[in-house]
């Protein structure tokens, strides 16, 4: 086994999660439906602000400056074709508050986000993450005690970010072209991550501690 996978094989993807707030959904969404956020998404323009392109709904905040966004910047309600989604989760009591901002991320083969903890000052602690496409491994890093740990997040699963895993320890999706899974190398392919927020009418500077989440 080379090198890079004996590292890779040092934490299992189906160890016991030992994060709190963490909480993953496999198939939380239909293959047909899947498709039709994708169709949805590539009808719509993408932006290349970042080294990814992406789309934001709802409420916008810059990426780049992180402000988030005030009423003036509001964009409307959640478009039509994926509010199925956030009424799934109110539904599964996952998230109660209403979901009213939605970014849209690509990922391509080889593309990724380095390790880092979330910014405190967002008004919800949750983050809902939705993934589309191909899958990819996200990582899982405990700054204190090196502890590590990895979740495959497949396509049409679901995962809510909230509390310690969120802010203690530091998260991130390598950037490599394959993900290594049961002794076996998974080619990845083209992965749309939709993250869904509250963010709600109040604008404030996003000033606490860590980074912008909004790289998934």
């Amino acid at each position: 086994m080379s090198e890079t996978l004996q590292q890779l094989a040092l934490f299992s993807l189906e160890a016991p999660c030992p994060l709190s707030g963490l909480s993953y959904h496999a198939d939380f969404i239909a293959p047909a439906e899947e498709q039709s956020l994708l169709t949805a998404l590539d009808e719509g323009v993408w932006s290349d602000d970042i080294n990814r392109r992406a789309q934001q709904f709802g409420y916008h905040y810059s990426i780049r400056s992180r402000i988030r966004a005030n009423a003036a910047q509001y964009a409307g309600p959640l478009p039509a074709w994926c509010r199925f989604v956030t009424q799934r989760i109110q539904a599964r009591d996952l998230f109660t508050p209403e979901l009213d901002q939605m970014i849209a991320q690509e990922y391509l083969p080889g593309q990724g986000i380095g390790l880092h903890t979330d910014l405190e000052s967002l008004r919800e602690d949750v983050v809902c993450i939705l993934s589309l496409g191909s899958q990819v491994e996200m990582t899982f890093l405990q700054p204190s005690t090196g502890a590590r740990w990895a979740r495959m997040l497949w396509p049409r699963s679901l995962l809510l970010i909230a509390g310690e895993a969120r802010y203690d320890w530091q998260h991130g999706i390598p950037k490599r072209r394959s993900d290594f899974y049961e002794a076996r190398r998974l080619p990845r392919g083209r992965r749309i991550s939709l993250s869904f927020r509250h963010l709600g009418k109040d604008a404030y500077p996003l000033t606490g501690k860590g980074r912008a989440d909004d790289a998934r």
